[in-house]
């Protein structure tokens, strides 16, 4: 064992990537593990969350508890307790209360991982989180001991051949207390240690230790004699990637939350700690899992990252899925600028045109289910519509139908006459699809129904409505028992602009300079077209969505299946609309899917026959040639 004694430690922080370091212990740090984490919380919502992941088979492993402005405020991170250890966590103690369990704990053979301190309206409580120790690892803890006794067991202690992993300091009646976890250090693992370091000594310290292969195992932030003080645990780091992020506001935190979490980082250490500035926030995420080791990670990123930059596009996210894996998930800008929330793979976005390729599945998988006949005439599901409808449901899916795309668009021999008289869009918000078909169903077919080919987003509302009258309920409704709930795909749904949603992205106007400002765009009613283009997801739902779509994996018939690939290797679909531009590609080799959405749309628009070109199908495509070549 190797330790440097204690010493009397800018930067927001830094992520250091794989490397070929060794020395790390592999205690309490798995390569993989399911995880979560809450901040934040009240005592009733957190006594909820904790219930509910204590049934679902977790266990916490870190919690803090700190009083911000007047208020409690409770935080845990949670692991899947995959080997079933027997533990327990503990808050709001009394110093008598919390010693009657730390004794009750040893003798069942349980060790203390993680201590707090604190004070709630003037009044000093503590929380422990115990585990049962299962390797019988010799260990020791400690706490409100001052700064001379601290330096006393420090040695002590090391020299007996343990190492610190958990380390508190708090004031109390005008003095700095100090509080410590021990295990014996039975892989011999180099670590080091230090506390009651400045802003400068601590970035000092980061860099040094970080460039000679150490990482972050425990953080602490706190006033000593008006002065912020830094302490912080380092053990010799293994080769897996961490990161340490620390003086966050709540929006800098959530946000880089939300990147880690993204690319593969779990949290393993979480601070919250009062400062001249207000309240900071720290964190220390691992790596957990392969994603930040997949080879074509880094050109993927850089290949969205130039395409954002060269279109200004605000906020991009992407999720990508191969042999049944997601392997990459990311985003890129902001969600909401204004806001500063960054874009990342759980930001809903609107799906525009790709929500035609969604609701052609769905209608294959009710037409499995037989609650409807594709090939049956339209007018026997909605016979609200004129007798000049001669269309089948099937000729809707392929846009043979003869209903008009919007007035005056234009794509290859479907140019549409620009009718004043003809209604596209409406302010209404309506219950059903079969009431919106009132915009349009009037007007005269533009061919006869198979004669050929042309895009319509009409058509795919009556789609809509002949699933409503086949089912005899809303779209709305069908759509979530089938997918939403049905493929358990959360966000995944039909946009209800009345319904507040804080993931959603907000929407920018088009714009036709890479350099000019992004001007947020106002929300507009899209419930007229839901099944062609009034669904919002995230790009993770919608990438799992996707691979429902896949030999094997596929929630149809092998008879639907079949009719949707028509034998092809790749089922894609783009869309734009106001604030939007997105892409679906369905790729069978390597069982691909990639998923792109952003909030802004390029400055040509859906009508415009070049639109794929231009939009995200162009990053769709740079995105593919990496990670499908040879």
């Amino acid at each position: 064992m190797k330790r440097i004694a204690i010493a009397t430690l800018t930067m927001l922080g830094l992520v250091f990537p794989l490397a070929s370091k060794t020395l790390a212990s592999p205690i309490d740090d798995p390569n993989n593990i399911d995880w979560a984490s809450i901040r934040g919380y009240d005592s009733k919502d957190f006594n909820e969350y904790f219930n509910k992941k204590k049934a679902e088979g977790y266990r916490v492993v870190d919690l803090e508890v700190d009083e911000i402005n007047g208020k409690a405020n409770y935080a845990a991170i949670f692991q899947k307790n995959t080997d079933q250890r027997g533990w327990a966590s503990l808050r709001d103690l009394s110093d008598e209360e919390f010693s009657k369990r730390w004794n009750e704990f040893k003798d069942k053979g349980f060790r203390l991982i993680d201590q707090e301190a604190y004070t709630l309206n003037g009044k000093r409580f503590y929380a422990g989180v115990w585990e049962e120790n299962k390797g019988n690892l010799g260990w020791v803890s400690y706490r409100n001991v001052d700064g001379e006794e601290f330096g006393k067991r420090f040695k002590q202690y090391s020299d007996q051949g343990f190492r610190m992993i958990d380390t508190e300091a708090y004031s109390s009646g005008g003095k700095t207390l100090y509080s410590a976890i021990w295990i014996k250090n039975t892989d011999n693992v180099n670590w080091v240690a230090f506390r009651d370091m400045s802003e400068s000594a601590y970035a000092e310290k980061f860099k040094s230790l970080s460039d000679q292969g150490y990482r972050s195992l425990d953080f602490e932030s706190y006033v000593r004699n008006g002065e912020q003080q830094y302490a912080a645990i380092w053990v010799k780091n293994n080769g897996r990637a961490w990161a340490s992020r620390r003086d966050m506001t709540a929006n800098q935190y959530a946000n880089w939350w939300k990147t880690y979490t993204d690319e593969g980082y779990r949290l393993v250490d979480f601070e919250a700690y009062n400062t001249p500035q207000g309240t900071r926030y720290a964190g220390i995420w691992r790596q957990n899992g392969e994603k930040l080791s997949w080879q074509p990670k880094k050109a993927v990123d850089n290949a969205i990252s130039e395409y954002q930059k060269q279109f200004n596009i605000p906020g991009i996210s992407v999720a990508i899925v191969q042999n049944g894996k997601l392997i990459y998930t990311r985003g890129f800008g902001y969600a909401d600028i204004e806001q500063q929330k960054v874009a990342h793979s759980g930001t809903v976005f609107r799906t525009a045109s790709v929500a035609k390729l969604i609701t052609r599945a769905l209608t294959l998988r009710l037409d499995d289910q037989n609650v409807l006949s594709i090939d049956k005439l339209t007018r026997t599901y909605v016979p609200i519509l004129p007798q000049h409808h001669t269309h089948t449901v099937r000729q809707l899916l392929e846009h043979q139908s003869g209903i008009r795309h919007y007035r005056g668009s234009k794509r290859a021999n479907c140019e549409v006459p620009n009718n004043p008289a003809w209604k596209d869009s409406s302010n209404t918000q309506y219950a059903t699809s079969t009431q919106a078909t009132e915009l349009f169903r009037d007007d005269p077919l533009m061919f006869s129904p198979g004669a050929k080919t042309c895009y319509s987003t009409h058509a795919y509302t009556v789609v809509g409505a002949a699933i409503e009258g086949a089912s005899k309920q809303s779209f709305t409704g069908i759509f979530d028992r089938e997918i939403t709930q049905g493929l358990g795909l959360s966000t995944l749904r039909p946009e209800l602009i009345s319904q507040a949603n804080p993931d959603r992205a907000t929407l920018y106007r088009d714009k036709t300079s890479s350099t000019a400002k992004n001007v947020p765009s106002t929300r507009d009613n899209i419930s007229w077209k839901i099944g062609g283009g009034g669904l919002e997801t995230s790009s993770v739902d919608l990438a799992r969505f996707g691979m429902r779509l896949l030999p094997g994996q596929s929630f149809l018939s092998q008879k639907s299946y079949d009719d949707l690939w028509r034998g092809r290797k790749t089922i894609q679909h783009s869309g734009a609309q106001n604030g939007a531009n997105s892409y679906l590609r369905v790729h069978s080799e390597k069982g691909t899917v990639i998923a792109v959405l952003s909030n802004q749309s390029l400055e040509l628009g859906e009508n415009d026959p070049n639109q794929d070109e231009a939009g995200v199908g162009k990053l769709t495509d740079a995105i593919s040639s990496i990670i499908l070549k040879d």
